[in-house]
């Protein structure tokens, strides 16, 4: 069984067959390979199954980890990119929410070391790792990694397809389901401005491209409640 498998299979154990959460991590994989640019698709990224049967078909060591470009040319080692995307929420399993990307770091580079990966690229899945909750701006935005650009972005992809808005207005009308008409126009101004925002965050073309169509309809759908209210 190859790196790639191993991991995949580690980390389905950790999350838990079908939970959400690994659920969540089969499509940021599958999203990874959407982001890169055609022709440097990471084999096999679509699927892992229970068995890691189809992680282990994702290559081996030397396919994955061939150098593909990001949209701007920049080399993207696709091993260093799918080991952090399976390995991005294992923290999730020891913990609660905040800091699951620190725990998730450290457990990869635990798992990693133990299965003699170098230290060098153990600590580059490790950046990719803690780089993908929160975006980086201005001189930080340019030195991150072309890695750990396209996990951020495949992890917050649904999100910014239009999930925060409703997840903003879905999570306030449960909460409080008698709002007044003033109070509903506050909410769906925030929420149409944490969808902006989460849009915004996205670093890759490809990204934005992948949830335009989404983002607008939720924008729209704000928009047409607003007149309405």
């Amino acid at each position: 069984m190859d790196l790639i498998a191993r991991v995949a299979g580690w980390a389905e154990e950790m999350l838990g067959g079908e939970s959400p959460l690994w659920l969540h991590v089969r499509k940021v994989v599958e999203l990874c390979g959407q982001i890169l640019p055609p022709g440097a698709m990471m084999p096999g990224a679509a699927s892992a199954s229970r068995t890691a049967g189809a992680a282990g078909a994702a290559g081996t060591p030397g396919a994955a980890g061939a150098a593909a470009t990001s949209g701007a040319g920049t080399p993207v080692d696709r091993e260093i990119l799918l080991l952090a995307a399976y390995l991005h929420d294992v923290g999730y399993a020891t913990g609660p929410p905040p800091g699951h990307e620190v725990r998730s770091a450290e457990m990869a580079r635990e798992f990693l070391l133990s299965n003699g990966v170098p230290a060098e690229r153990v600590e580059r899945v490790v950046q990719t790792i803690l780089a993908h909750v929160r975006p980086v701006y201005g001189e930080q935005r340019e030195q991150l990694s072309p890695e750990a650009k396209i996990l951020y972005d495949a992890d917050k992809l649904q999100r910014a397809s239009g999930l925060t808005a409703l997840s903003v207005i879905w999570e306030a009308a449960r909460q409080s389901p008698d709002q007044s008409p003033a109070d509903f126009r506050s909410l769906l101004a925030q929420a149409r401005r944490q969808q902006e925002d989460v849009y915004g965050s996205l670093y890759t073309d490809r990204a934005r491209q992948l949830a335009s169509e989404g983002y607008r309809a939720a924008l729209n759908f704000i928009d047409a409640l607003s007149r309405l209210v």
